[in-house]
């Protein structure tokens, strides 16, 4: 019922706008360190900030229904590598 005090965790509200994006793709840019897991809203913005961050050349992946069940255990194997985000 508690974390491990080896994980650091934060919460953060973003909005789903432009801005809201712009934030947490500069988060990224700026320092945030893998292994990180972020949760949007939906199937289709998880994989919309997958692609953007991808463009921007940040070690990323996606976890949603779409994929495949061997995808998710991969990207769930990789974490420690990797910003996730899941839906």
């Amino acid at each position: 019922n508690a974390a491990t005090e080896f994980v650091e965790q934060e919460l953060l509200f973003v909005a789903g706008s432009e801005s809201g994006k712009l934030l947490v793709r500069g988060m990224v840019r700026t320092g945030l360190k893998p292994p990180v897991l972020v949760f949007v809203q939906s199937e289709e913005r998880a994989q919309q900030l997958f692609e953007e961050l991808l463009y921007d050349g940040i070690n990323v992946d996606v976890i949603h229904a779409d994929r495949t069940q061997q995808q998710r255990d991969n990207c769930v194997r990789n974490l420690s590598q990797k910003v996730i985000y899941e839906f």
